[in-house]
């Protein structure tokens, strides 16, 4: 039975085809099968990073990372990235300014991660899910170094050299 208040996963091949299959967030995903993951990061036009910090009483309680979560089912990995960040930072992101930056498989979780990044105002508006965010705000790489080296970043979120490095060439 479906329910309203459930999330549903589209699952994906090893190929990452879409197989028509339902999946209820939650359940055990099959063998042999995937679902879909968006990392977003969030830059200024100087080269800061948005990040959040997890809520107390959430896995990797109140580490920092980059706005992420799963693609819902009938949405595309832009439409659960520009959902994600709205979600979790109450910001409204515009498709438009979206740049892709890579594709990966993690056997471990079972997904495939896009990885997408959005370039932004400073002075925009922050309102947090109180579920699950307790804090934003802007970093330099030095402080996201800082961070990683103090195990303050989830592990998730440690390629922000590549993002930066990425920036740096295709938004200047």
């Amino acid at each position: 039975m479906i329910y309203m208040n459930d999330e549903y996963w589209e699952l994906l091949d090893e190929s990452r085809n879409q197989v028509g299959i339902l999946h209820k967030r939650g359940d055990k995903i099959p063998n042999g099968y995937y679902h879909l993951v968006v990392h977003v990061w969030i830059m200024s036009k100087d080269g800061l990073f948005l990040m959040s910090q997890r809520q107390a009483g959430r896995p990797y309680a109140l580490k920092w990372e980059r706005t992420g979560g799963s693609v819902l089912f009938g949405e595309s990995s832009l439409d659960g990235a520009i959902r994600e960040v709205y979600e979790e930072l109450g910001i409204k992101l515009d498709r438009n300014n979206a740049y892709f930056i890579k594709s990966q498989k993690r056997e471990r979780f079972k997904d495939f991660f896009d990885s997408w990044l959005f370039v932004i105002d400073k002075d925009t508006k922050i309102t947090f899910q109180e579920t699950e965010v307790i804090n934003a705000k802007w970093f330099t790489i030095k402080e996201l170094d800082d961070f990683k080296n103090d195990n303050k970043l989830v592990k998730s979120s440690r390629y922000y050299k590549e993002v930066y490095d990425y920036f740096l060439k295709h938004t200047k």
